[in-house]
């Protein structure tokens, strides 16, 4: 108690004589927070006006997510783990950017077509195509001849049959017309 006497005297004197640096002192540290408050409020704000930009800028091509799985098939199965999992993700993060999920499959590049099954000489240097399924392809192009592929597979002898869709331009450049037979041969030899 000896001790805290003389500062409580010399504490109120010394005070007096540089209040003015003590305030000058005071203000610039208050000033200080407040910079560093109004310089993360802003910062975060840019960055989120700057994503926003972005987006509403940017190509919708170009924004669109794709999640692949190469060289394995797809059984239902596998299918819906891989969807749950995926719409998991979407509604945890990007329900906001979402306006819709599409599937897309295709198949190995260069698989050989030919019209003739007991044709072997198109193996070495026939048409070759690529044949690709995408949900809502109907609602993309427009059917100017025949109908549109029935969803199932059939099997004759051993062949999978499955009705499909080809651009105008190729059914003529092909010579293909409306229900023409078409092999499809994923492996030489």
């Amino acid at each position: 108690m000896n001790h805290l006497r003389p500062i409580l005297w010399l504490l109120p004197r010394h005070i007096r004589s540089s209040w003015i640096s003590l305030s000058i002192t005071g203000l610039g540290v208050l000033i200080a927070i407040v910079a560093v408050g109004l310089g993360h409020v802003y910062t975060q704000a840019l960055s989120e006006s700057g994503l926003q930009y972005a987006i509403a800028n940017s190509d919708q091509v170009s924004l669109n997510i794709r999640i692949t799985t190469k060289n394995r098939p797809i059984a239902p199965s596998d299918y819906s783990k891989l969807r749950s999992a995926v719409e998991q993700v979407i509604n945890n993060d990007i329900q906001f950017l979402l306006r819709g999920v599409h599937r897309i499959g295709r198949t190995q590049p260069n698989i050989t077509l030919i019209t003739d099954k007991d044709d072997v000489m198109s193996f070495f240097g026939g048409p070759a195509g690529r044949p690709f399924f995408l949900t809502n392809f109907n609602e993309h192009v427009k059917l100017i001849k025949g109908n549109w592929p029935r969803t199932s597979l059939t099997s004759h002898s051993g062949d999978i049959h499955l009705e499909t869709v080809i651009s105008e331009n190729i059914s003529n450049l092909m010579h293909f017309n409306i229900g023409d037979t078409i092999f499809l041969m994923p492996y030489k030899g």
